[in-house]
């Protein structure tokens, strides 16, 4: 892991208040030492609420790849999933990356859980997804992402952290474009005192507690 990004990671999350507002648009950072800013995910459909466990996540380019992080406040870490294109979002804690390349219809949905279990996805259009006719199956795809997972206990806060690398080629980027295209970094951050219950949050204002929305992502410029 980047020690220079955990350090700022950790120094903001400790730092800083929760932001209010959600950026429409993020600039991608030159690299690690670049990176200045961070999103805050929230609840925009629950009255742009602030989850009970706090998440910051940021994006960098480094050469040819797409850096996504993450940092989450988390209680209780844990992932019963294992190995690739497990249902990650059903069995723990887990970031999701979703990215629609600009000018594509075409969608791809990147998980990380704790014990490094991913999910990769390549959706058509938000239009068969939306309508069912997408065979959970048939969209597995290798986007060549590496990824690094571990956990912090910094100034009374504790959690994990998660890191995906992955290949821009792969996800339809072109990294020499002003507009990347359409992002949003999402959490599902589950708890299993007095029974489990899941909590969302996401980086974009989504309307609804739906992150299949790319309407209403962020757009992600370099």
């Amino acid at each position: 892991m980047n020690k220079i990004i955990l350090e700022k990671a950790v120094s903001e999350f400790t730092g800083a208040e929760i932001q209010d507002d959600i950026p429409s648009s993020f600039k991608c950072a030159g690299s690690a030492a670049e990176v200045s800013d961070f999103l805050w995910l929230r609840r925009y459909w629950d009255d742009n609420s602030a989850p009970v466990e706090k998440c910051i996540a940021t994006v960098w380019i480094k050469g040819d790849s797409l850096n996504v992080f993450a940092l989450m406040e988390d209680s209780d870490v844990f992932s019963d999933a294992a190995g690739k294109n497990d249902r990650t979002w059903i069995k723990g804690d887990v970031m999701e990356f979703f990215l629609r390349p600009d000018r594509c219809r075409n969608y791809f949905e990147l998980h990380l859980a704790p014990n490094l279990a991913t999910l990769e996805l390549s959706i058509p259009d938000i239009e068969s997804f939306s309508s069912g006719k997408c065979v959970f199956e048939n969209m597995f795809f290798d986007s060549g992402m590496s990824c690094e997972t571990g956990l912090f206990n910094k100034k009374g806060v504790k959690g994990w952290w998660g890191l995906m690398k992955i290949p821009a080629g792969r996800i339809g980027l072109g990294l020499q474009n002003e507009t990347l295209g359409e992002f949003c970094i999402c959490r599902y951050n589950y708890t299993r005192k007095k029974g489990t219950t899941v909590e969302h949050s996401a980086s974009a204002a989504l309307p609804k507690s739906n992150f299949h929305d790319p309407d209403n992502w962020q757009k992600l410029v370099s």
